[in-house]
């Protein structure tokens, strides 16, 4: 039985990818930590989802709160995701050093935190662990307000890119760099009407992503499809980066 770990999953890309790896590996375990659980509309998904998935109550950015992966079984570890963000938009001289550091807290030193206890244990697995996290396509693109979340973000490809160098062979390390996507985390955008059609308006594909648009990405590089793959940044982002 291959074992999961998903830091977030309640909501968003993250619970899109949970569904379809629930789908297409149902006899393997997700581990997940998030602050909530999430919820499914369909009841016989929610009754799986209580048998396949080990749900944690956890806040990544909170430091006080421990993070324990005893019922993890390390041998069979076969993928890990990365899922809490952040998007903070405002003009470079409105930004305080408070929210380039808060910016950086949620999107790399709570992901690197836990990537310290959790790498000694991966490397008892037999199977090549794969692991996820985020960027953003500003990190590639240039756009005005996003200093401070992009800035956060170019720091995560650099450490996925790092860490693919160093555990090659034995562990991959990906990262994804979506565009707008509606999810809650942008709910301030995609709800805007006005905003919202002058954003599918500048992608060539001439909408805004999907939750489950980016999530096939993911569940993509978590298994072994993408076996010959890491230290890569996929772009699923409707043609932006280009």
């Amino acid at each position: 039985m291959k074992h999961y770990i998903f830091i977030g999953g309640s909501r968003g890309i993250a619970k899109a990818a949970l569904q379809e790896l629930m789908h297409l590996e149902p006899e393997s375990k997700i581990h997940l930590y998030s602050r909530e659980s999430p919820r499914f509309d369909d009841p016989d998904l929610q009754k799986k989802f209580g048998q396949q998935v080990d749900w944690h109550p956890f806040d990544a950015v909170n430091e006080m709160i421990p993070i324990e992966f005893t019922s993890v079984d390390f041998e069979n570890f076969a993928g890990y995701l990365y899922a809490p963000g952040s998007i903070n938009l405002r003009p470079f001289t409105s930004l305080k050093l408070d929210d380039f550091r808060n910016d950086l807290e949620v999107n790399l030193l709570a992901n690197v935190r836990i990537l310290q206890q959790i790498i000694p244990q991966a490397k008892k697995s037999l199977i090549q662990p794969s692991f996820v996290f985020f960027s953003t396509v500003a990190s590639e693109r240039g756009m005005p307000m996003h200093s401070s979340i992009a800035s956060s973000k170019a720091a995560v490809e650099g450490l996925t890119r790092s860490l693919a160098a160093e555990y090659a062979p034995k562990m991959r390390f990906n990262c994804i760099a979506p565009s707008l996507t509606e999810t809650d985390l942008a709910q301030a955008l995609t709800s805007r009407e006005s905003i919202r059609k002058a954003s599918e308006e500048k992608h060539p594909l001439k909408r805004i992503g999907q939750a489950e648009d980016v999530a096939h990405s993911v569940v993509f590089l978590l298994r072994g499809d993408s076996s010959w793959m890491t230290g890569q940044t996929l772009r699923p982002d409707g043609g932006m980066s280009l």
